[in-house]
C-alpha cells in the first residue's frame, strides 16, 4: 500500500511546493495574501465560507435549466435566470479553488491524499462551468442545451467534491480547532516549581491534563495552550522569537502575550492563560474572555 501512494505522495509534495510559492508561502511573515486565502485575518477558514455560494447559485442554475428544458418555448425567462447565475456560481467557484488551494498545500497523509483528489474534480468541474458560461454569454437569452447539460453534470461532480470535503474535515480534522475540546481549567493549578521553569526557554507544563506552553521572561510568564489550533502542532517544541512562538509542523505563529495568531495557515487564537508564583510553584490557569 505504501508503495501505490508513494508516487502520489511525491506529485503532491511537489504540486504542494509551487502552490505556496506561488501564493507567497514561501516569502517572510507575514505571508499576507496566503493569510487572507486561509482566513486568518477573520480567525475563520475562508473556503468553507466560500463554497456555499458556487453551490447554491450552480445547483440553482441546474433547476433552472430543467424548467426550461421541459417547456423551452414558455419558460425563456429560466434560461436567462440559468445564465446569471451560472456566471454567478462560476466566479465563486475560482474564489473556492484559491481558497482551497490554500488550505491543501497545509495538509498532509491521507487528507492530502484525498485533498488532492476532491481539488482536481473541482478544477475539471470548474472548467465544465467555464464551457457551460460562455455558451449561454454567445446566446441573447442564455438558452443553450449543451450548456444546460453540462451544468446538470457539474452539479452531479459537486455533491461528489462535497462529500470528499466532508470527509476531509470530519474524518482528518482538516482545519478544525485542534484546542476547541479542552478542558477549561478556571481555578488556578500547580504547573511546575519556578526553579523548574527556565528563563526565555519554551517550556511545556500541564493544566488538568492540557498541555501548555509557558516562557518564563524576567518576572513575567506567559503561557498558551501547548497544541497549535490549525493541525495540532506541538508549539513547545517550535521557535521562539520576540515573545512569538513558531509551529514547528506548518508554520503557524501565535503571540505569547494574547495568543493571537501573527502567521497563518492557522486562523483561530491560541488560548491563554493566567499565571501566578505562590510560595516558589508556578500556578495557572485559563483565562477570562
Amino acid at each position: 500500500m505504501a508503495m501505490a501512494t508513494q508516487p502520489i505522495d511525491q506529485f503532491s509534495a511537489r504540486l504542494q511546493n509551487g502552490i505556496k510559492t506561488v501564493l507567497g508561502g514561501k516569502a517572510p511573515a507575514p505571508r499576507r495574501v496566503k493569510n487572507w486565502l486561509h482566513g486568518t485575518p477573520i480567525h475563520h477558514p475562508a473556503h468553507p465560507a466560500l463554497v456555499s455560494l458556487p453551490i447554491g447559485a450552480l445547483a440553482v442554475a441546474s433547476a433552472l435549466d430543467a424548467l426550461w428544458l421541459g417547456n423551452r418555448r414558455k419558460r425563456a425567462w429560466a434560461a436567462e435566470g440559468g445564465r446569471v447565475v451560472t456566471l454567478l456560481g462560476a466566479g465563486g467557484a475560482l474564489a473556492s479553488i484559491l481558497t482551497g488551494m490554500a488550505d491543501w498545500s497545509e495538509t498532509d497523509g491521507e487528507a492530502r491524499r484525498l485533498g488532492l483528489v476532491h481539488g482536481a474534480v473541482n478544477v475539471g468541474t470548474f472548467g465544465l462551468y467555464a464551457v457551460s458560461t460562455a455558451l449561454r454569454l454567445g446566446r441573447k437569452r442564455g438558452d443553450s442545451v449543451p450548456a444546460a447539460l453540462l451544468g446538470f453534470v457539474g452539479t452531479a461532480l459537486l455533491t461528489f467534491t462535497g462529500y470528499l470535503g466532508g470527509e476531509i474535515v470530519y474524518k482528518y480534522g482538516t482545519d478544525v480547532n485542534h484546542t476547541a475540546w479542552d478542558e477549561e481549567q478556571r481555578d488556578f493549578v500547580r504547573v511546575m516549581a519556578l526553579a523548574d521553569l527556565p528563563q526565555g526557554r519554551l517550556t511545556r507544563g500541564e493544566v488538568a491534563g492540557v498541555a501548555i506552553v509557558l516562557l518564563r521572561d524576567g518576572d513575567s510568564i506567559s503561557a498558551l495552550d501547548a497544541t497549535c489550533t490549525h493541525a495540532g502542532g506541538p508549539l513547545d517544541q517550535g521557535t521562539l522569537h520576540d515573545h512569538v512562538v513558531t509551529c514547528p509542523w506548518h508554520g503557524s505563529q501565535f503571540c505569547l502575550r494574547d495568543g493571537s495568531v501573527e502567521d497563518g495557515p492557522a486562523t483561530v487564537p491560541e488560548r491563554v492563560y493566567d499565571v501566578r508564583v505562590r510560595d516558589g510553584q508556578v500556578e495557572a490557569r485559563l483565562a477570562k474572555v
